[in-house]
C-alpha cells in the first residue's frame, strides 16, 4: 500500500531501525520493483522505512515519549489531525511534503523528518514492539511550518541535532 501512495519505501535490518541498504539514491528516486522484490521477498524478516521529503511527498513529526507528546498537546493547533502511526515509544504524525522543514530535532521530544531522513513504518517491529497504523487517514498539510518551528526553537534546550542514520531518532 505504500508503494502505490508513492513513497519510496527502503528495507530496514530485521528487529532494527537501521536501513540495510545504502539508502541516499532513494532520497532521488523509489526504488524499482525489482528492487522492492528482492528486498522484501528475500525470507527475511525486514522492517520497511519511508524515505521522508520530496521524493515520497510526506514529512513526519515524530514524538518521542511523554515530553514529546507534551509538546504535541502544547501545540496541536500547528499539528492538524492526520495520518499516525504508533512507534514503540511515540507517535509519528505523517503530513504533506512541506519543504521548509528540516530533518533534526526541532524541539523537546519533538524530531522531524524531512529531506535527508527516513522513518520505520508499520509493521515493523524492534525489539519485541511494533510499529502500528492508528489513524490511516491521507496526509494532511502541516499548519503554519514557520510558525511550529520558531515555537519550538524557543523552548528546546538543545542545539540543532541532525539524524539521519538511522530511519527514525528513537
Amino acid at each position: 500500500a505504500y508503494v502505490q501512495q508513492g513513497w519510496s519505501i527502503i528495507p530496514v535490518k530485521p528487529g532494527e531501525k537501521i536501513p540495510s541498504i545504502e539508502w541516499k539514491i532513494y532520497q532521488m528516486r523509489p526504488p524499482t520493483d525489482e528492487e522492492l522484490v528482492a528486498w522484501f521477498s528475500n525470507g527475511l524478516a525486514n522492517n520497511l522505512a519511508v524515505v521522508t521529503g520530496s521524493v515520497s511527498g510526506v514529512t513526519a513529526i515524530d514524538l518521542d515519549g511523554a515530553e514529546g507528546v507534551a509538546s504535541a498537546r502544547q501545540h496541536k493547533h500547528f499539528l492538524p489531525n492526520t495520518r499516525v502511526h504508533k512507534s514503540p515509544h511515540g507517535w509519528h504524525y505523517i503530513y504533506r511534503y512541506a519543504k521548509e522543514m528540516p530533518t533534526k530535532r526541532i524541539g523537546p521530544g519533538v524530531d522531524c523528518k524531512n529531506d535527508g531522513g527516513c522513518l520505520v513504518l508499520p509493521p515493523s517491529i524492534v525489539g519485541d514492539s511494533p510499529y502500528t497504523e492508528v489513524r490511516k487517514d491521507e496526509p494532511l498539510e502541516l499548519h503554519d511550518p514557520a510558525g511550529l518551528l520558531a515555537v519550538l526553537a524557543r523552548e528546546s534546550p538543545t542545539k540543532d541535532k541532525p539524524d539521519n542514520s538511522r530511519a527514525d531518532a528513537h
